[in-house]
């Protein structure tokens, strides 16, 4: 409906405005309905549709209530406020061309068939040239360190639509977007590739696991012990490019807590409180191989295409 589209719109103006003004404001479900004006049912199907799209994060602090707490935008609604047709699917336009025979056979001469092909021709060269050139263009942002990783990433998701290379373009979002792993257990259900643990998407999921050291006091014990575990880092991309910075050039390792549910064998084998707070922590370097492995991953991509 025309009515919902322009809610929809309304919604991706008042998050970008508020992301524009503080990156990690989110903008309560009460702000909207307050500045928008509307039913909250109809709050909720327009969140709902956005949020599907990628567009939007929805965010909800309780298992009860409303559909979501608070909202902020992605960095894909970002791009389509602003215009930049990354999102828009850019379909190559056809030549059908039908010769009709019987009483009006020759309406279209060879001349006109030879003058049409020509034009096909011309454009499809026209393309391929655009192609080249964003391809070199990427390459050229890939080896420049100044540029951030999240900017190559959008530039080869522009592609890949245009190309419409599905695969490539899911594993591209997620990465700008984030990993929606909250609620899931195996990376495989994120993924929706759980009947095929070969796929490639997964393998470029990887990339995004680290060893970090986990220290759990064991009962009897003053001291922490301390033991590798692999932990999946699902945050967007330019979430993950600020971390980076922010550690870059100093002693400290990035430190963190996961319940003790989330540790295999924590509760069952060191019995311990499931929703205990184990601390954590990874290493500057393995947090930096992350953001090498994606720009990998990225050239990969591109000389694929090449081919």
């Amino acid at each position: 409906m025309k009515k919902d589209k322009k809610i929809r719109r309304k919604i991706l103006k008042i998050l970008y405005k508020a992301k524009s003004e503080d990156i990690y404001y989110k903008v309560h479900r009460d702000d909207l309905l307050q500045e928008l004006n509307i039913p909250g049912k109809s709050l909720d199907f327009n969140i709902s549709y956005l949020k599907e799209k990628g567009y939007i994060k929805a965010e909800r602090h309780t298992g009860m209530g409303p559909y979501f707490d608070v909202a902020t935008i992605t960095y894909l609604g970002i791009d389509f406020i602003e215009g930049e047709r990354l999102i828009i699917p850019v379909v190559p336009e056809r030549h059908n061309v039908t010769v009709v025979e019987g009483d009006f056979k020759g309406v279209i001469s060879q001349g006109d068939k030879a003058k049409i092909k020509t034009e096909i021709g011309s454009k499809k060269e026209r393309e391929k040239e655009k192609i080249d050139t964003k391809i070199a263009q990427i390459k050229k942002r890939l080896f420049d360190n100044t540029i951030p990783v999240s900017q190559v990433v959008l530039d080869c998701l522009d592609l890949a639509i245009k190309l419409n290379m599905k695969d490539d373009i899911k594993w591209l979002k997620f990465e700008i977007n984030g990993y929606p792993t909250e609620g899931k257990k195996y990376l495989g259900e994120v993924l929706g590739v759980m009947d095929n643990l070969e796929s490639p998407l997964l393998k470029k999921a990887m990339n995004r696991q680290v060893e970090a050291r986990i220290h759990i006091l064991y009962h009897g014990t003053q001291n922490p012990t301390t033991f590798p575990f692999p932990i999946f880092v699902s945050y967007p991309l330019l979430e993950l490019e600020e971390e980076v910075n922010e550690i870059k050039g100093k002693p400290a390792n990035l430190t963190s807590r996961m319940p003790a549910s989330d540790l295999p064998g924590a509760v069952e084998i060191l019995k311990r409180d499931p929703n205990e707070l184990v601390p954590f922590e990874i290493s500057q370097r393995d947090y930096e191989l992350i953001l090498i492995k994606i720009k990998q991953e990225l050239l990969r991509f591109i000389l694929t295409i090449e081919e």
